[in-house]
């Protein structure tokens, strides 16, 4: 018996060498992809920041739920002469930060979570379930923002021609989507608060 024992020994110390080096390179893979994660999330938190305040001009300007708009009274007011520049640099600016929030989400997709990090009722799995809950609401927004914007500039997709319908449906619909982007960007916000 006294024979064996030393021999057990190596094979479960061997197995315990090498599970112990492949948990310690799944937490460094672990720590690098969500590095990649966050920085990918800065720059798109960062990008739609100048999309909402382009946004927000735009609405400003234009016929909404809010308002008749600034250039129907006042010709002359911001953004009323460079609106055509203003959309196209709000289009730019959605189209970066989808692109960017999309790769941030992938990489988050591709962390290896051995341990079950968001299992557990400590404050740091509490904070990751929160943030993942976040993701849900902010990835929801991300994927109602364009298809509410494609939606205002172009009622034809449904048929909606005359000139009064028109005017009511862009006026709800560019409505819904300044609401829809506020609360995206919040969410957004607030997971990358809980993330810091």
């Amino acid at each position: 018996a006294e024979a064996e024992t030393p021999e057990q020994c190596d094979i479960d110390c061997e197995t315990a060498r090498e599970s112990d080096r492949h948990a310690r390179y799944v937490f460094r893979q672990r720590g690098r992809v969500l590095r990649t994660h966050r920085a990918f999330g800065i720059a798109a938190w960062s990008t739609m920041l100048v999309t909402e305040a382009l946004g927000t001009i735009l609405a400003i300007n234009q016929d909404t739920w809010f308002g008749r708009g600034a250039c129907q009274t006042n010709p002359g007011a911001f953004g009323c002469y460079q609106n055509s520049l203003i959309t196209g640099m709000h289009l730019g600016f959605a189209f970066a930060s989808t692109t960017l929030y999309t790769t941030a989400g992938v990489i988050a997709a591709t962390a290896p979570d051995p341990e079950g990090a968001s299992e557990g009722d400590d404050a740091a799995p509490r904070t990751l379930r929160r943030h993942k809950w976040l993701a849900w609401v902010h990835g929801a927004g991300m994927v109602i923002l364009p298809i509410l914007g494609i939606v205002s500039t172009h009622p034809q997709i449904f048929g909606i021609n005359d000139e009064e319908s028109r005017a009511d449906f862009t006026r709800a619909t560019r409505s819904i989507h300044l609401i829809t982007g506020y609360a995206t960007f919040a969410a957004l916000t607030w997971a990358g608060v809980l993330e810091l």
